[in-house]
Formats: structure tokens, sequence, C-alpha cells
């Protein structure tokens, strides 16, 4: 429903990935253009990832939204004229003299800082950086922010899978740790592994744990684990949002060890929100994505680091348990709506 007085706009939402692939972009994309389409606004996603599953009926997706998947933005020219409102998540240089025909009513989404995963900038994002300065622009992460010398920020939203009148962090928590995310090196996959194996061989400790997600190096992850008769971890592939909110909820603590500087960090949220308490890395935006109720150990101490900081927090686990109901107000304030209708406010301010 719309709010007394605004108008509905039409929004197009321009992502280089979409589902069936997943990550926090595709999540944020989903979440955001459901929550403007229930708000009475016309949403149409554009994109250029293709639906494998859906290959041959791509008539069988079915959102609160329109989706268009394109092999050119050239396709999708009238929408862009007809809209008031082109977000574009991220910077593109290949499109850029495309997006510069519509500068006034593009905005882009920054959901990182255009930097590499050592934090030196190439010449490649140089130039996206350059023209950043050239469009109106909304950064996920005040860490995103200072790299990109912007003022506006809006973070990213939380799924909230329990009723907000409910919300409590109490339940049954029969898991220890619980890691999910793309298996990728830049997520600190490998490094969790080798964690598991130290808390083992050297301390004697076998939290149960819970791996979930998918990428390159989940075979590798499979094979160590069952080289080091690591027993005590559950691999799991991918599952559906509510799943996930599911096994976080099971959880004591959730671990999100990333080795890059990980712009926002949307599952570390997520598992607080879930009542998960966080072990995070100290690198780019993800003590800020939890509003610093979390642990904290520095990738460059390895896993060894890791694994003690792992084993610290498992013996204090009531005292951390206890600080996170200072968390309840923090987690409600980035529901999905409550994200969606920032963005809303600053879109109309933009139009004005």
């Amino acid at each position: 429903m719309l709010v007394s007085g605004a108008l509905a706009m039409n929004i197009v939402y321009v992502t280089p990935v979409f589902f069936p692939s997943k990550g926090g972009i595709e999540t944020l994309v989903q979440e955001l253009s459901s929550s403007w389409s229930r708000l009475g606004h016309n949403v149409l996603v554009v994109t250029y990832s293709k639906n494998e599953q859906n290959k041959d009926d791509l008539n069988i997706e079915k959102y609160e939204y329109s989706v268009k998947r394109v092999k050119t933005y050239l396709s999708v020219l009238r929408d862009f004229y007809n809209s008031d409102i082109v977000l574009v998540a991220n910077m593109s240089l290949k499109n850029i003299f495309f997006f510069l025909i519509f500068r006034k009513k593009v905005v882009f989404q920054h959901n990182n800082a255009y930097e590499m995963d050592d934090g030196n900038v190439s010449i490649r994002d140089r130039l996206k950086r350059f023209f950043v300065k050239r469009f109106k622009g909304i950064c996920v992460s005040q860490y995103v922010a200072d790299q990109l010398n912007l003022s506006v920020v809006i973070k990213n939203p939380v799924r909230i899978f329990i009723n907000d009148s409910s919300y409590e962090y109490e339940g049954n928590r029969l898991n220890d740790l619980i890691f999910a995310g793309r298996f990728v090196s830049q997520k600190g996959v490998r490094l969790f592994c080798e964690a598991m194996y130290i808390l083992d061989f050297i301390y004697n400790t076998r939290p149960s744990v819970i791996m979930v997600g998918d990428g390159p190096d989940f075979n590798w992850c499979e094979q160590f684990l069952s080289d080091h008769s690591l027993l005590n971890i559950n691999l799991i592939r991918w599952v559906q949002s509510s799943k996930l909110s599911e096994l976080m909820r099971s959880s004591k603590f959730i671990v999100v060890p990333s080795t890059y500087r990980e712009p926002f960090g949307m599952v570390a949220l997520e598992g607080l929100a879930s009542g998960c308490v966080p072990i995070v890395s100290n690198l780019g935006g993800l003590l800020e994505a939890v509003d610093y109720h979390c642990t904290v150990f520095d990738p460059k101490t390895g896993p060894e680091g890791l694994a003690y900081r792992i084993k610290i927090d498992l013996e204090n686990y009531l005292p951390l348990k206890l600080a996170l109901n200072q968390t309840r107000d923090f987690v409600l304030n980035q529901r999905c709506e409550l994200v969606a209708e920032r963005y809303l406010e600053y879109f109309y301010r933009s139009l004005k």
C-alpha cells in the first residue's frame, strides 16, 4: 500500500546476477523488489542472468514483479525511457555510456568498493570509481561509502522469518557452529575447515557444526573433512531461505571468516537476527553489518587464530548470548519493508 500522498513509481532494477544463482546481491534484489511491489510500485528486474532451470519455459517464473532476462540493454530501451528510477546493482563499465543517456534517473547501488581482495585498486576499479562520481549512488555500508567518498548509506535488509511480536533469541540450539555462504576462498571456507581440524587435534574440542552453501571449494571441503575424519561437521548444499533460517536458529554461533574486505556481510546480519552470536573477521563492513555485536578475529592469524577464537567463545557462550538482548531494536530496524521505504524516500528526493 502506498504511503499517503506518494505516487506509484516505475522502478527498473538492473542486476548482473539473479535467481537461480545464489548470493548477497541476488537476495537483495529479490527482497527489495518484492517489498516495493507490495507497496504498490511497478517493478521490473532486468538481468543478463539466465535461468537454466526453466530455460524451456521462462513463463514458469512467478514473482510479485516483472523479470526480463536480456542479452543486451537495447531490448529494454523503452522500459528505461518509461521508468521513473533505474536502480543499477554495481557500477559496470561495459554499459556505462548506456546509463549516461539516462543519467538523470539512474541511481547506482554500490554493493562493493571496487577494489581487489587485498584492498588495492586496479586500473579498472579506478575507472569505476571515476564514473561513480558522475551518478547518484547508494552505498550498502559506511565502509563502502568511505572507500568511494560518498555520503548516502542504506544498509542491507535482513529476512526475519518469525513474527515481530514474538521476536526472541530463545530456542533449543543443539548445534554449536554454522558456516553459511559461497564455498570460495574469499569467504574463508578453507580457513574454517582447517580451524575445525586444529580445534580437534590441538584442543581436543569437537563442536557440532553445520556448513551450508555451494561453490568451487565444496568438493575440497568434502574431501578435507573426510580425510581428517571430522564427522562432527554436517556438510549441506544450498537450502531454501526458510530452511536456512531454521538451521541458524538451531545454532549458537555463526562464523563469517571472510579473508577479503567484505562490503557488508548479509549472512552475518541474518545470523544475528536468528539469535546466533556472530564470530566475524575484522575486514571491511562485517562488524558494521552486525552493529559490532560480535566477537572478532584477524584472518592474518590463520586457522590457528580462528580455532582459538572459537574455543574461547564456546567456553563463554552464556554471557555472549545474554549480550544479544541488546540487538533486538537494531535487527528489527533492518527489516526488508523498512529498508525498502528508505530507498523510496531517496528516490522521491532525487526526482525533485
